[in-house]
């Protein structure tokens, strides 16, 4: 009989489609990479539920995905949703050996795999991301959720959780960036502000406009730019237009990941006005692109060189005014690796296999 190879199945909402879908979840995305390079002998299985939109089972950089295409269905597909998990589950565990389980994001998928794991005796952790931190998570009262099973990606991200659930996450593990993604040698600084993300109310893009409007006054010839697409964008191109602002910012849609770090790496400033982060990685690689970042959400306890938090527009607009008028020195930052991340996640399951 042939002998079943160690197997980690990752459970996730979405995941990219192709080698080529590299603006989809790429902190995740790298995650998995790192974890296939350091760990080449674990057979890793990704299950993405939401995203592509088709059932299918196919290969990335090497890696079995299988997708369920769940978006889009209503409340009434959820119990055969989960029987649907579970009998892929139930099948996998006799074809593998499954060392453990991790789901991104506290959702209906990662219930399932708790109580699935929780059967068979099988490792699981939930990596909290953010949003699943916030209150209103439906699924924390059905899980029974202890501390010890918890991975918060911030201590941002424990706080919220522990606040809105009286459940401390016991361990912190961050966020991290692609190094290999970025130039060798930082080019000219030519974009004086550059905002990366979803254009969506929670991201609060109109307050970037709205500033880039109170700092055209002292800087007539401010270029500031914003790479992302979202319901807001039609809003965003009418408060520029209302306060003609065309010369001073460019919309530049959606960006590959790549093209969105170099020009990352042209800016000064990230500005980045969210209400609710739980750990951006955009933040994190614009320090590593050299790039001051003011932001409204803290996600470590401890500072992090480069990057400024602020508690109200009135600061932030301070902060970017002083930031402009000072002579920044572009530097490049790092603060975590995904390698360590990869160790640190891979470590709590050492522990619970001893």
């Amino acid at each position: 009989m042939t002998e079943q190879r160690n197997t980690f199945i990752i459970l996730s909402p979405g995941f990219p489609r192709d080698e080529a879908d590299t603006t989809c979840l790429p902190t995740q995305q790298l995650f998995v990479k790192k974890l296939r390079a350091e760990y080449p002998d674990l057979k890793i299985i990704m299950l993405a539920f939401k995203y592509p939109f088709v059932d299918a089972q196919y290969k990335w950089n090497g890696i079995d995905v299988i997708s369920f295409n769940e978006h889009g269905k209503g409340i009434a597909n959820h119990a055969m949703l989960w029987k649907r998990i579970w009998r892929l589950l139930k099948q996998l565990k006799k074809q593998n050996n499954i060392v453990g389980l991790l789901s991104f994001w506290c959702t209906e998928y990662a219930m399932v795999a708790k109580r699935f794991a929780r059967k068979n005796g099988i490792p699981h952790f939930v990596w909290l991301k953010g949003q699943d931190a916030r209150e209103g998570n439906p699924f924390v009262k059905f899980m029974q959720l202890q501390g010890n099973s918890l991975i918060a990606i911030s201590d941002f991200v424990a706080d919220e959780f522990f606040r809105n659930y009286n459940v401390r996450p016991a361990h912190v593990v961050p966020n991290a960036i692609n190094e290999t993604l970025f130039s060798g040698t930082l080019p000219v600084k030519d974009i004086d502000i550059i905002g990366v993300g979803s254009l969506i109310p929670l991201k609060r893009y109109d307050l970037f406009v709205e500033i880039v409007v109170a700092l055209k006054e002292k800087y007539p010839n401010i270029k500031a730019v914003l790479c992302g697409k979202g319901m807001e964008e039609e809003n965003l191109r009418k408060q520029i237009a209302e306060r003609h602002l065309e010369a001073n910012v460019e919309i530049k849609g959606e960006q590959s990941h790549e093209d969105a770090i170099r020009l990352m790496e042209r800016a000064r400033i990230l500005l980045h006005p969210s209400s609710y982060e739980g750990f951006s990685t955009v933040c994190l690689e614009a320090l590593y692109a050299g790039v001051s970042v003011v932001s409204f959400c803290k996600p470590m306890n401890n500072e992090i060189k480069n990057w400024h938090v602020v508690k109200s527009k009135e600061e932030m607009l301070g902060e970017v005014e002083a930031l402009l008028g000072s002579d920044i020195k572009s530097e490049r930052v790092k603060v975590y690796t995904m390698e360590e991340t990869v160790r640190k996640i891979m470590a709590l399951y050492a522990t619970e296999a001893s």
